[in-house]
């Protein structure tokens, strides 16, 4: 195990400025933007949600703070770990850049605008606030790749290779999954070279547990769209726990999704499935269903906090919690924003 004494006393330095539950009660009880800055004032949010109303008052300007927010602690957070140790963090930032590239691009291929764009990414990682907006008023998904190459993102080459296809079908998934695909085998393959440190061997963990619920979702879209299981193999993103090819395949050739739950039936994932159907019949949305299996991560990290304090448990823990803390935050700052239900808004939450 890597000696992380000093990085794990700074991230629990951190770990006490994660809000209270509580917090959430008071913040929905607030009826302007005013009331929810002054509220902010008192967390460590307080300074980031000031600066950006200044320059965009209201719900905008607040939602801007929460995003600045998370890209200064989670900068920090990777800038006083050790050379030696810096891996662990980078490849929980990874995720970041993989999310708004395919944030960036999924606004392409539907018209958004830039700003539109901007408001559904976060940055956090090496793709700053200013690259991505340069992705975004690119003209079309090919010039945001084109952005990519001249950088020389890690992930260039392989969007390259799939915006022919997109080019040829309009079918987004190809291009999504290139990124995951590369992605993941990187990291894999970074952490098995490192298979005798413990802290590597427990992120692998998660790694492998977030592919088997890629593979999940991907699943239920494919089955969706009645891709025959011979098709979609080539969808399937190996490393994962324990979703097999012969799982995945199945899951595809379901004749009706609520029989997932029965098919997951011998992985840890049976009970997580059923929540997930429950919500997706609810709401009707896809969404629902994967946001169950985020909520499943979530708990799953959370537990870190109370695991080995010198192992890399607790930056697994604290990544995993700042984010669904400030996503929590922009749900309900966004939900305000456009009237939405009390209720409604608590149900899209994830509270640990």
């Amino acid at each position: 195990m890597a000696q992380l004494e000093y990085e794990n006393t700074r991230i629990r330095s951190l770990k006490k400025d994660l809000l209270a539950p509580e917090f959430y009660d008071r913040l929905l009880q607030a009826n302007t933007p005013e009331e929810m800055v002054n509220l902010f004032n008192e967390t460590v949010y307080g300074s980031d949600v000031s600066a950006a109303v200044i320059l965009d008052p209201g719900y905008r300007g607040i939602e801007r703070g929460l995003k600045d927010n998370l890209s200064r602690t989670f900068a920090k957070v990777n800038h006083f770990f050790a050379p030696e140790n810096r891996y662990l963090a980078e490849i929980l930032l990874g995720r970041f850049d993989i999310w708004n590239v395919k944030a960036v691009i999924r606004g392409k291929h539907i018209g958004a605008t830039a700003e539109e764009i901007m408001e559904a990414v976060l940055p956090a990682a090496s793709l700053t606030e200013p690259l991505i907006r340069s992705l975004a008023e690119a003209v079309d998904i090919k010039g945001v790749i084109d952005l990519l190459v001249i950088w020389n993102f890690p992930y260039a080459k392989v969007l390259r290779d799939a915006y022919e296809e997109y080019r040829d079908t309009g079918k987004l998934l190809p291009v999504e999954l290139a990124m995951d695909f590369e992605f993941y085998r990187r990291s894999l393959e970074l952490l098995e070279s490192r298979r005798k440190d413990l802290d590597a061997s427990l992120l692998s963990e998660f790694l492998r547990q977030e592919i088997d619920f890629l593979n999940i979702m991907t699943a239920i879209r494919l089955n969706n769209e009645k891709v025959s299981s011979k098709e979609a193999e080539r969808f399937f993103v190996p490393g994962g726990r324990k979703l097999s090819l012969k799982l995945f395949k199945e899951i595809v050739e379901l004749p009706e999704i609520e029989l997932i739950a029965d098919r997951l039936v011998g992985t840890p994932y049976v009970k997580v499935a059923q929540e997930g159907l429950k919500r997706y019949f609810k709401t009707g949305y896809v969404s629902s269903f994967q946001r169950a299996l985020e909520e499943f991560s979530v708990r799953q990290a959370a537990k870190l906090f109370l695991a080995n304090p010198l192992s890399a448990a607790l930056l697994i823990a604290f990544f995993y919690t700042k984010h669904n803390e400030v996503t929590n935050l922009r749900i309900i700052v966004r939900g305000k924003s456009v009237g939405m239900d009390e209720q409604e808004i608590r149900e899209a939450m994830i509270v640990v």
